[in-house]
């Protein structure tokens, strides 16, 4: 019952917002619930369930292009169009890189119930599959940052910082220790977001101040 509760104020308080934003938000925030709403199933009939979630988490993204006039969906062929795009694919990717170490806690007990993840499906490959990963969302970061024409603040502490801690995790997260896989996951996935954003701050700073 507080779960449903819980779920109805959401929705009321959703649906105010995007009543304040453009329409274009409208479908960038239905497309998010919908993929969110289908996610809890992919368990039972995929192992790439963080893919569908990498979908989902980046639609935010696409909301928030569109609060500020930019249209994802209008297939205009533009630089811009292009760099969004790109950063929308490196935080698809963001997501199963952080979510596919996450996974990797339930790893044993999810071989047991036959529950399907990323992790059952890259297990005794998972760090080369992680950093080869790793190595396309770093690349798509400087393709958007190529593409948008941000600033060396962005490339230095945004997609910098972001390949640092990447690294950093690939050599030192413990995939066979749950609780070190929680770990990374909670910290590293905070690390990323603060570069990240950090980067782009400063980059949207230093455009104003010069």
């Amino acid at each position: 019952m507080n779960a449903h509760a819980f779920t109805a104020l959401q929705s009321i308080v959703c649906q105010g917002l995007l009543s304040l934003l453009p329409k274009a938000c409208v479908l960038a925030a239905m497309l998010l619930v919908l993929t969110q709403v289908l996610y809890p199933f992919c368990k039972c009939c995929t192992n790439y369930l963080q893919v569908v979630l990498g979908f989902s988490m980046a639609l935010g993204q696409l909301v928030g292009a569109a609060s500020v006039g930019f249209n994802a969906f209008s297939l205009e062929s533009s630089k811009t169009t292009i760099g969004v795009v790109c950063l929308y694919m490196s935080n698809i990717i963001n997501t199963v890189i952080y979510d596919t170490v996450y996974a990797h806690q339930d790893l044993q007990d999810d071989l047991k119930a036959g529950i399907l993840s990323m992790a059952v499906a890259v297990q005794g490959r998972a760090k080369p599959t992680v950093f080869a990963l790793s190595f396309v969302e770093i690349a798509l970061l400087a393709a958007a940052g190529h593409y948008l024409d941000l600033g060396y603040e962005y490339f230095t502490l945004g997609m910098g910082g972001t390949a640092a801690e990447l690294s950093f995790m690939l050599v030192t997260v413990r995939l066979d220790a749950p609780e070190d896989c929680m770990k990374w996951f909670a910290r590293a996935l905070h690390l990323s977001g603060i570069a990240l954003s950090g980067g782009m701050l400063m980059d949207y700073w230093m455009f104003f101040i010069f």
